[in-house]
């Protein structure tokens, strides 16, 4: 791939103040998404956060329930039309494989490294992990992946208390941030806030 050379900076990532990032969305999209607007208010969270991308940035999608899908390759942030008509596209069914979905994301975004770049997978799921049962390999790929290079943060879109803990020890354990999306409001910011405070030079 040929590296775009522009130096375009937006409003919010101006190119001297902040590094190219590599990010991997990787999205729940079992069926609990669908209640109360989830997945309507994260739609709106990541277009959000994609107007504010460069031609620099690289981003790609899997989205995870009964299966993993890759639902955009990565890619540098070139034709945000094309990725906005693929986010609103995102449709929700299935029951939820999350370590699945992580390790997909995990590879997209090692494949795809820039390097003294922010390679970070966001994880955005209204659900818990079960560290202590299914899931427990989860950490143990978390901080793997950390060695090689690449930060997780989990988004947690309207979720119930109790999902709390085992989404924080995911993002502490890869070195990034557990973050509440629970209003259109409070969405607009919030991932973009993630973002600088990762690419930040």
């Amino acid at each position: 791939i040929i590296e775009p050379t522009d130096t375009v900076s937006t409003k919010e990532l101006p190119v001297n103040l902040f590094a190219p990032n590599n990010v991997v969305f990787c999205i729940d999209v079992s069926v609990s998404m669908k209640q109360k607007g989830r997945l309507d208010l994260l739609k709106s969270s990541m277009i959000q956060l994609l107007n504010g991308l460069r031609p620099i940035d690289k981003l790609a999608i899997v989205t995870y329930a009964s299966s993993t899908d890759l639902v955009l390759e990565s890619q540098f942030v070139t034709d945000k039309a094309v990725i906005i008509e693929l986010i609103k596209d995102l449709t929700a069914g299935g029951y939820t494989a999350g370590s699945k979905g992580i390790k997909k994301a995990f590879q997209v975004a090692r494949d795809n490294m820039i390097e003294e770049g922010n390679n970070q997978v966001i994880i955005a799921t209204d659900g818990a992990f079960n560290l202590k049962k299914g899931d427990r390999g989860i950490l143990n790929n978390v901080e793997s992946n950390l060695k090689k290079g690449v930060k997780i943060s989990v988004v947690g879109v309207k979720n119930e208390k109790w999902t709390v803990k085992s989404m924080t020890a995911i993002a502490k354990k890869g070195d990034g941030n557990y973050i509440h999306i629970k209003s259109y409001e409070q969405s607009k910011q919030v991932l973009m806030d993630e973002i600088k405070t990762n690419s930040r030079k």
